[in-house]
């Protein structure tokens, strides 16, 4: 059973400077509100036993991904409970349900694509949550050949609700609880749900660092970036035609949604990648060192190397910048 799905299309150059043909991106969505009220909706009344007053929180954590030509925008609700278990002590469980939010069929995975098709409609719903409180209350529920019943109802209040600030249950069991909204994916994801797109891969997502201050520096520590930090810079940058590093990594556009930064939980794939790097970077150099001892100059070319490789990089990630045809700061924008 599922909600509302809506759908539609719209066409795209994949590579505007090759001036390439016309492609097209197919899209559906659902309503992040409604599906995320009814998913609650069918824990509360799949459990005879529920009450309000065992939830401790809840938690939705929202997902995107790129792969085999499909972005894919999914959401997780997690509900933490807590019971008496009958010894005088408290029994704790986790309830969890994943379900699909939106699908996007186009071969390029980019900022335009993704705001052209289901950002308005993701958006609309996810912010609604993150402002929002989750109201659980008793209703009739009366079906054909069947006696009246009471079912739980739950729906996303907002602070117009005169019951978005209750703290205590009500005396007919009804209840208003918090929830809370996380992001997690991949710093590519990070990047361009931030409003930071293309910056993935020098630029911290969550701080002000650029690379060659928090590469290799345990001690390097960036100001944290705010939901109104990023529309500063990103106000600042439009405003004032700001190139290059002047720009901290930020575009001229606003975060996509109102999840907090602080919320968009830390990849821990990519940690344990880099963390796997160094591990066979010091292994290599041990041996090149110690074991199969290698002559100074071939040690000293090795080296500069991979000194040469990371300007490469650096001037791509330039070029890139540069050709970007979308950013109005860009060099092919001036031209």
């Amino acid at each position: 059973d599922v909600g509302a799905i809506k759908s539609g299309s719209h066409e795209f150059v994949k590579n505007k400077s090759k001036g390439t043909r016309t492609e097209k991106a197919v899209y559906w969505t659902m309503d992040p509100k409604a599906e995320c009220e009814r998913n609650i909706d069918d824990f509360a009344n799949s459990n005879g036993n529920f009450h309000p007053n065992q939830v401790k929180f809840i938690q939705t954590i929202y997902a995107g991904d790129h792969g085999q030509g499909k972005h894919r925008f999914a959401c997780k609700n997690v509900i933490h409970l807590e019971s008496p278990d009958g010894k005088g002590g408290v029994k704790r469980d986790k309830q969890t349900v994943i379900y699909p939010l939106a699908d996007i069929k186009a071969s390029k995975d980019t900022c335009e694509v993704f705001k052209a098709t289901i950002h308005e409609d993701l958006a609309e719903g996810i912010n609604q949550i993150v402002h929002g409180k989750v109201l659980f209350e008793l209703v009739d529920e009366e079906e054909e050949d069947r006696p009246k019943s009471k079912r739980w109802k739950c729906t996303v209040i907002d602070k117009n609700h005169d019951r978005f600030n209750d703290e205590v249950p009500a005396s007919d069991g009804s209840a208003v609880l918090d929830i809370t909204p996380y992001m997690v994916g991949d710093l590519k994801f990070y990047s361009q749900m931030l409003g930071k797109e293309g910056f993935d891969s020098w630029w911290c997502y969550h701080c002000n660092l650029g690379l060659s201050e928090w590469q290799g520096f345990p001690g390097s520590e960036g100001t944290p970036w705010t939901l109104e930090s990023l529309k500063i810079q990103a106000d600042k940058n439009k405003r004032d035609k700001l190139t290059g590093s002047n720009r901290m990594g930020v575009r001229e556009e606003y975060p996509y949604f109102d999840i907090p930064v602080e919320n968009y939980i830390f990849p821990i794939l990519h940690t344990l990648i880099g963390v796997g790097n160094n591990i066979l970077t010091y292994l290599t150099n041990y041996a090149d060192n110690h074991v199969q001892i290698l002559p100074t100059r071939q040690i000293t070319l090795k080296e500069e190397i991979k000194k040469l490789d990371k300007e490469i990089l650096d001037n791509q990630i330039s070029r890139n910048f540069f050709d970007d045809t979308s950013s109005s700061s860009s060099g092919a924008s001036a031209i």
